[in-house]
C-alpha cells in the first residue's frame, strides 16, 4: 500500500474564479489542496487531505504571518504555490482617486510579495517547488479604464521574471500566467456606481483639439448601467524610435 503523502498545493483566493478552477483540478490531480479566502474558517485541521479553506487576508501582515505559523506547526511545505488573490477595478485614470489606486497595488502587488516573502524561505529550505503568479494579459496591452489594474499586473510580470532569476539556484520553478478576459466574476461592478461614472464622464471630459487644430481624443461612455465603452481611442503615446 502506497502511504506517501501527497503534494500540497497552496492556493490564493480559491473561493471562485480560477482560484476554484485550480484546486479542482489539481484535487483531480492527487494534491493535497490548502485554499485560501478572507471568508473562510479562521481554525481548523490544515494538515486533512483532500481540499481544506482557510482564512487569509492577503492585506493584513498578521494574517499572512499566522498562515506561515500554522504551516509550519503542521510540518507543511507548500509544493505548489498558486498566487492568485487579485482585485479588478475599472474608472479612467482621470477618475481614479488615489485610494482606488493603492487599493489595486495593495492586493494585486504587495499581498502577493507578503506571501511570498512569508513561505518562501521554507520552499527554500526544501530546495524544490513551483511558485505559480496569475497575471494578466492586460500587463501587456493598455486596456482603457482599467489602467492601475493593468499597471498593478504589470509590476507583478517583472517581479516574477525578477524572483525567477533569484530562484534559479534553489531548483523552485517560477511561472507567469497572463489570461485574457474570462468570467470569474473579478470584474463584477456596482451598477448604481458605474452609473453615476458614467454621467460624470459625459459632463466632465470633453473633446479637445490638437496641435493640428483636429480633435485628437474624445471619451464618452455609453451602454447600459455598468457598461463603458470607449467611443474614440485616445492617440497612443509615440514610440521612443518615434520621438
Amino acid at each position: 500500500m502506497d502511504t506517501k503523502t501527497p503534494p500540497t498545493a497552496l492556493i490564493t483566493g480559491a473561493s471562485s474564479g480560477f482560484g476554484e478552477s485550480l484546486a479542482q483540478f489539481l484535487l483531480g490531480k492527487g494534491y493535497r489542496i490548502i485554499g485560501t479566502s478572507r471568508r473562510a474558517p479562521a481554525d481548523g485541521e490544515i494538515s486533512a487531505t483532500g481540499l481544506i479553506m482557510v482564512e487569509l487576508d492577503v492585506n493584513d501582515n498578521t494574517s499572512v504571518t499566522r498562515l506561515a505559523e500554522r504551516l509550519m506547526a503542521a510540518g507543511i511545505t507548500p509544493d505548489v504555490l498558486v498566487l492568485n488573490a487579485g482585485i479588478w477595478g475599472c474608472a479612467p485614470i482621470e477618475e481614479t482617486s488615489m485610494e482606488m489606486a493603492r487599493e489595486q497595488f495593495e492586493t494585486n502587488f504587495f499581498g502577493v510579495h507578503r506571501v511570498v516573502q512569508a513561505l518562501l524561505p521554507m520552499m527554500r529550505l526544501q530546495t524544490s517547488g513551483h511558485i505559480i503568479f496569475i497575471g494578466s494579459l492586460g500587463a501587456q496591452i493598455a486596456v482603457p479604464f482599467q489602467g492601475f489594474y493593468s499597471a498593478s499586473k504589470a509590476a507583478l510580470a517583472v517581479y516574477a521574471e525578477t524572483l525567477t532569476l533569484e530562484l534559479a539556484a534553489f531548483d523552485i520553478d517560477v511561472s507567469l500566467v497572463e489570461p485574457g478576459n474570462y468570467n470569474t466574476g473579478i470584474g463584477v461592478v456596482d451598477l448604481a456606481g458605474a452609473k453615476a461614472q458614467k454621467k460624470r464622464l459625459r459632463t466632465a471630459i470633453r473633446p479637445h483639439a490638437g496641435g493640428d487644430g483636429q480633435s485628437r481624443e474624445r471619451w464618452s461612455a455609453s451602454g447600459a448601467p455598468g457598461e463603458l465603452h470607449l467611443r474614440h481611442y485616445p492617440t497612443p503615446p509615440k514610440k521612443v524610435s518615434e520621438l
